[in-house]
């Protein structure tokens, strides 16, 4: 068993560590507050970033279009002005 040492027991003071609680509680929650904003604007930049791609994707599958119905239309053109020889 353990005995009690001379004088008097201290005892803990409730409000100091209440006070210290709070001042962390307030600071994680900026922190998180604050990891909210950038997660946001990651968030927003994908976004746009996704945007962009999905429009330089469908650029370049028109112009891959566009250059394979020209190819199938110039030899087209092509085969009717040109003489076949035989």
């Amino acid at each position: 068993m353990e005995t009690q040492g001379p004088g008097r027991r201290r005892t803990p003071n409730r409000d100091k560590l209440s006070a210290e609680d709070d001042a962390l509680t307030q600071i994680a929650r900026e922190a998180e507050a604050r990891l909210a904003v950038k997660r946001a604007a990651r968030a927003e930049a994908r976004e746009i970033r996704m945007k962009e791609l999905e429009r330089q994707q469908k650029e370049v599958s028109s112009l891959i279009l566009s250059d394979s119905v020209t190819d199938d239309i110039s030899s087209d053109v092509i085969s009717i002005y040109l003489p076949v020889k035989c």
